[in-house]
């Protein structure tokens, strides 16, 4: 098996943030984490308290896919400052809960970036929606 180090240190931001964003429409969230998220991170959801650590959201992040059958994420815009880490844009997240059914999530993100890795994220969104078609 071969297996490619990247520095990511001389990677442009908009590639790595490229490669994240890839892996989260392709549903491959867990990975997302693994790859992408510093040791450290801070993520808040709203005004809640912040979440700290990797292990702490991927941990998190099982638990709500395992209430859940399907998950689509779609990223509807990115804003990527290469010169300070800032990236910010807004997802849409349709899945389906396995007790309530398809629901709808629309999310604005802002993350700091820093060595290829998040250190920081926020989530800003209103209550969950219902919503109509398939994923």
């Amino acid at each position: 098996m071969l297996i490619r180090k990247v520095n990511l240190m001389n990677e442009r931001l908009s590639e790595v943030v490229g490669r994240y964003l890839t892996l989260l429409e392709s549903r491959e969230n867990l990975l997302v984490i693994e790859q992408f998220y510093a040791d450290e991170i801070i993520q808040y959801e709203n005004y809640e308290e912040p979440i700290t650590g990797k292990k702490h959201c991927f941990d998190l992040e099982c638990d709500n896919l395992r209430k859940v059958n399907r998950v689509k994420t779609q990223i509807k815009s990115v804003c990527i400052d290469e010169s300070s880490g800032l990236v910010t844009g807004e997802i849409k997240i349709v899945f389906e809960n396995k007790q309530k059914g398809l629901k709808l999530l629309e999310e604005a993100f802002v993350q700091q970036w820093s060595e290829g890795k998040i250190i920081s994220q926020k989530f800003y969104y209103q209550e969950i929606r219902e919503a109509e078609g398939e994923i």
